[in-house]
């Protein structure tokens, strides 16, 4: 199916998917980089445990709704982890 000239609807397809995987892979590399010491974590919890808190139970909402049950469990697990670290941090 054609969508424009340029593009159809397998190209769009996989457009969103490498553009949605992408946004997954920044989160994570924040996420280890904020982690990679006791240091950097210390000076970067307050912003960085709540924007991975929210930015995990997006995924987890995400993840009810169109995804089968490995990824559900997965995000389940980090999303329990950062608010985990943002307890015994607190």
């Amino acid at each position: 199916m054609l969508l424009t000239r340029r593009t159809n609807l397998w190209l769009a397809w996989v457009g969103f998917n490498l553009s949605h995987s992408l946004g997954v892979v920044l989160f994570g590399v924040v996420v280890l980089l904020v982690g990679r010491s006791a240091a950097t974590f210390d000076a970067n919890w307050q912003v960085f445990v709540p924007l991975a808190i929210v930015v995990s139970g997006v995924y987890v909402a995400i993840g009810l709704c169109c995804w089968f049950r490995a990824p559900i469990i997965g995000t389940l697990i980090s999303s329990a982890c950062f608010v985990l670290s943002g307890l015994v941090r607190w």
